[in-house]
């Protein structure tokens, strides 16, 4: 499980709880990287966004398979300080950020998957 502090549960955990079903993560690694990582390295799996888990499969020998779930959507935040509002270096990233997240939901909707 990806969790920077080493505890508490992630959005996939209510969706098991509502089918009656739980998970007992074996480790806790503080980012997607390492946990893409550990999960090439074992036997173990790792729950990912769909474009993370495509992205791994071309840099790292892993396959993937899309959860059977609804409702595994989930909103992302991108948080900084107000007084780094026009500071230029952020201010690019975020741009990068955002085009990036812009492409994915648009290849996305373009595909004709449903979550």
């Amino acid at each position: 499980m990806v969790s920077p502090t080493g505890e508490g549960s992630d959005p996939l955990d209510p969706l098991l709880a509502a089918r009656g079903l739980s998970r007992t993560p074996t480790v806790r690694v503080p980012d997607i990287v390492g946990a893409l990582v550990f999960a090439a390295q074992t036997d173990l799996l790792v729950v990912v966004p769909e474009t993370t888990a495509q992205r791994a499969r071309e840099l790292l020998d892993v396959d993937f398979r899309r959860l059977p779930l609804e409702g595994t959507e989930h909103t992302v935040y991108m948080m900084w300080h107000e007084s780094r509002d026009n500071h230029a270096p952020l201010q690019w990233f975020r741009s990068i950020v955002e085009e990036s997240v812009r492409i994915d939901i648009a290849d996305f909707q373009n595909s004709g998957t449903t979550c």
